[in-house]
């Protein structure tokens, strides 16, 4: 079983790509069958299942029903393994119960548990979700130093530089990160909210941006671009088809009324 665990830790440093992550996911599973007291080959399958929400989205609802399997076979198999903490802690922060994660958090990690160390580990993603973007930065610093090719990291300091305004910053970074490695849909995704947000946003540029990104079918950017495409400069225009776009039944998610609201600025 160990050989299965370390084919699936070798995909790490391609982490971003679905198939990827989906692959790995399929030799922890492997590696459990072979011993199901793999403890921590469990552990990786949790972590792994982690990810799938945002890089395998269609299968998301099995990965959080498998997570959850795995978490209630490891409380009977080793209730007080640090790996069983780790995941315990995971699962709270996941579900932003965020008052309880903190010191979950610290009682695994004193237990002896290993978080991913990267930027989307649990630790970091406690931080940034709860605003400790001084905490967080350091952390995703060194992260990017450690694993310069690594697509994720690099995703995860473009969202720092995005949110804490270093613009500038995060375009080179950009622009470093499309050689690597992965899936680049998301990472394409947040460029393009950079081109949105400004008002004096070059439209040639947000044009071409808004084609990449429509070409990973990343909801609800091919509707918009398939409505703003052609309007990007006719701001009259524009502002037409958005206010019809608010109105349209099948634009009512969080993540359509973000883009909208984004455009219409």
């Amino acid at each position: 079983p160990y050989d299965k665990s370390l084919a699936a830790g070798s995909l790490d440093p391609q982490r971003g790509a679905g198939d990827d992550m989906v692959r790995a996911a399929q030799y922890y599973r492997d590696a459990v069958k072979l011993d199901p007291a793999f403890v921590r080959a469990w552990s990786d399958l949790y972590a792994e299942l982690a990810l799938w929400p945002i890089y395998v989205p269609d299968r998301g609802a099995e990965a959080r029903e498998e997570q959850e399997a795995i978490r209630a076979r490891l409380r009977g198999l080793a209730p007080a393994s640090p790996f069983t903490a780790m995941i315990e802690a995971n699962a709270l922060v996941e579900t932003r119960r965020w008052a309880e994660a903190e010191p979950a958090l610290a009682a695994a990690i004193a237990a002896g548990a290993v978080f991913r160390d990267d930027s989307m580990g649990v630790e970091t993603f406690f931080l940034l979700n709860t605003a400790r973007l001084r905490d967080a930065i350091p952390r995703i610093e060194q992260q990017l130093e450690a694993n310069p090719l690594s697509l994720n990291v690099s995703y995860g300091w473009q969202i720092i530089l995005t949110v804490t305004g270093r613009d500038e910053e995060a375009d080179v970074e950009y622009v470093r990160s499309q050689s690597l490695t992965g899936e680049h849909g998301l990472v394409d995704l947040l460029a393009l909210w950079r081109l949105v947000v400004p008002r004096t946003a070059d439209r040639a540029a947000l044009r071409e941006q808004l084609e990449l990104v429509t070409r990973s079918g990343i909801y609800p950017l091919p509707t918009l671009a398939e409505e703003l495409g052609d309007q990007l400069e006719d701001p009259a225009a524009a502002l037409t088809t958005l206010r019809r776009l608010y109105a349209d039944p099948t634009m009512q998610t969080a993540s359509a009324m973000l883009w909208l609201a984004g455009f219409a600025d």
